[in-house]
């Protein structure tokens, strides 16, 4: 109908008939004629059913449905970002997508896209990939090792061999479990009878990472029998770490044990043979 210059506007809908961000170009033109003209629309989201709505001074008129493909993948990014922090030994998980250009999700079936390399020298893990949707989930065991520099850092990468799409970089920082036993160093070997000698006592997890937040007193036994022989009293550790310096005194000649226990878990103990 000619009646003289009128303002039309599109917008863009989803199939549940909520408005969309997505249409790009000018989506607003006046008639000419009776007929308003659009060029260079695009639209950026991927999706199905999705439609346009005309509205001019309170008129609404929608287009029939349309389907919107994705483009190609360009990159991997995280669905579900990997955790700042793991216990040694404990499994952890991540989720990964492919994207393309416009951010829209690229459902991939190859797993080659989602390929997992390590990048640490930490330990090599075991890794199990589900994908679902185009949706790679990773759960990752075997963690166990705390780097004494780098602060634990472990690093990975996820992609494919070549690129596209670009492929995505995570670190998780390994932390040690929970103390299961004591290290004894330092202690002088061979021992001279009636000599003293420093020890150095270190709590670590079951996978032999040093625990420096472990605190509690130790206690210390030896094998050595003899009534001249010098053992330090209960000493409390802090830090995972006990150093005591010319502390220990054996007399008996022939192998001997030391021994430090924590004096609230027997469980937690080490020894060394000197």
């Amino acid at each position: 109908v000619n009646v003289g210059s009128v303002p039309i506007t599109l917008s863009l809908w989803d199939s549940l008939g909520v408005a969309t961000a997505g249409l790009l170009g000018n989506a607003t033109q006046s008639t000419f004629a009776g007929v308003a003209r659009f060029s260079g629309l695009s639209v950026s989201v991927a999706g199905t059913a999705l439609h346009l709505l005309a509205e001019s001074n309170g008129v609404l008129e929608s287009s029939v449905d349309f389907d919107v493909n994705p483009n190609a993948p360009t990159a991997l990014a995280f669905v579900t970002a990997p955790p700042n922090t793991v216990i040694a030994g404990e499994p952890w998980s991540f989720s990964v997508r492919a994207r393309d250009a416009a951010n829209n999700t690229v459902i991939i079936v190859d797993l080659s896209y989602f390929g997992f390399t390590e990048s640490s020298t930490i330990n090599t893990p075991t890794v199990e990939v589900a994908l679902v949707d185009g949706i790679a989930t990773f759960t990752v065991t075997g963690t166990v090792h705390v780097e004494t520099t780098g602060l634990g850092r472990f690093s990975f990468r996820i992609g494919p061999p070549s690129n596209p799409p670009t492929p995505v970089n995570g670190q998780v920082r390994i932390l040690a479990a929970a103390a299961k036993r004591l290290s004894l160093t330092g202690v002088a070997n061979p021992f001279q009878s009636g000599s003293q000698s420093s020890v150095t006592v270190k709590a670590e997890d079951e996978f032999g990472n040093h625990q420096t937040s472990y605190s509690g007193t130790l206690v210390f036994a030896s094998s050595d029998a003899h009534t001249g022989v010098a053992l330090p009293s209960p000493t409390l550790m802090t830090d995972g770490t006990l150093y005591l310096p010319g502390a220990i005194g054996l007399v008996s000649l022939g192998p001997q044990t030391l021994r430090a226990t924590a004096q609230d878990d027997a469980d937690l103990f080490g020894q060394i043979e000197v």
